[in-house]
């Protein structure tokens, strides 16, 4: 009987040791990689519909790029050219290598604007980010204007974990996918894809206290940039009516939304001859190709010259541009430049017969005339 009771002690110490064995190895965890959280992180989180980022590119209605010496093609992208007051603009920015091999690219602090971002957060663990200005800028004269506060300055954020000391982002070949080097390290902290997307409604303005206000009517200049020193400038507008139009008692007509555009830009062509030493002779031709008369359109360059530039169409409530049919306008830019390998923001608006109004914004390129 002794015999059996040692056994049954024997077997019950030696389970005992497997588990705490098996417990033991089951603790051992792997070194995580070490990341920092941005200072401005709280358990507050501001909760407006402001600006959200995702990672979704759009496919470029309102599109532009630029590739640098480092091989990158760094492209911002707006949904639209014109919205209406309390409508969302979505912007996506994009880095791509061009090259069709691996490009490592060390980390830079050759920031074009100090204030770019893809949130609250700031740019996070992307090389890139935008801004909002109030106004028509160029890449020349943005570093004058001062950008919109898209987000509350007085809110705390919850802010995501950010990599500290990238060294070096790696892009596969031809591709926007690239992995993030901390410190010289030789293996990568993680992976992401170089893109991604902010939407807006508005900004925020202190009076006396933040406030959010809706984008107001205007032109509005969208700037991206890299670490590298890139920048990229777009434009949209903000008009100041919806763009509709009504049924006859012929035919019914659809409803114009803001992504449309009811009068075409045909052409726009310059300088014509004769030369004028004052300043280049522009010509603008416009196509009406909705299904109502217009009897009011002008076209306005905006940043040509120390002036604004107005094309005023021989249109009118007694002349009406009907369907289908084209208008032509020119005039002499007095001190005014352009470069046929640029493109200029030009705003069209006008009247349609039936009273509603179109306002739209289009980037273009005045070409030289074909004889």
């Amino acid at each position: 009987m002794k015999k059996d009771l040692k056994k049954i002690l024997f077997a019950s110490i030696l389970t005992i040791a497997f588990v705490l064995a098996i417990t033991a190895c089951q603790s051992v965890k792997s070194t995580p990689v070490t990341m920092t959280p941005l200072t401005l992180t709280t358990s507050a989180t501001e909760t407006t519909k402001t600006t959200s980022t995702t990672t979704t590119v759009l496919s470029g209605v309102n599109s532009t790029s630029t590739i640098s010496s480092n091989s990158l093609r760094l492209t911002l992208s707006l949904d639209s050219t014109t919205y209406q007051p309390g409508q969302s603009v979505t912007i996506a920015i994009d880095e791509t290598n061009v090259l069709p091999s691996t490009n490592n690219i060390p980390a830079s602090d050759k920031w074009p604007l100090s204030t770019l971002g893809v949130g609250p957060c700031g740019p996070m663990n992307y090389p890139f980010g935008i801004a909002i200005f109030k106004g028509n800028y160029t890449s020349s004269d943005i570093l004058s204007a001062t950008p919109l506060k898209l987000y509350n300055p007085t809110a705390m954020y919850d802010c995501p974990a950010i990599l500290s000391g990238i060294s070096a982002y790696e892009f596969q070949p031809s591709s926007d996918t690239a992995a993030i080097f901390q410190n010289s390290g030789s293996s990568p902290a993680m992976t992401e894809s170089m893109n991604s997307e902010v939407q807006s409604t508005g900004y925020w303005v202190a009076s006396p206290s933040e406030t959010l206000t809706n984008f107001t009517p205007g032109i509005y200049t969208v700037v991206g940039g890299d670490q590298w020193g890139a920048l990229v400038v777009a434009h949209f507008t903000v008009s100041a009516t919806s763009v509709t139009t009504t049924t006859t008692s012929i035919v019914t007509s659809p409803t114009v939304t803001q992504n449309q555009q009811p009068v075409e830009i045909v052409s726009v062509i310059g300088p014509l001859q004769p030369f004028n030493p004052g300043g280049p002779v522009v010509e603008i031709t416009l196509k009406n190709v909705s299904i109502e008369p217009v009897v009011s359109v002008t076209a306005v360059f905006t940043n040509l010259g120390p002036n604004n530039f107005d094309f005023n169409f021989p249109v009118g409530p007694s002349n009406p541009m009907l369907p289908g049919m084209s208008s032509s306008d020119s005039m002499t830019l007095i001190n005014g430049n352009f470069s046929s390998d640029i493109s200029y923001p030009l705003m069209v608006e006008g009247t349609f017969q039936n009273g509603t109004t179109f306002n739209y914004i289009r980037l273009i390129e005045i070409t030289e005339p074909s004889n």
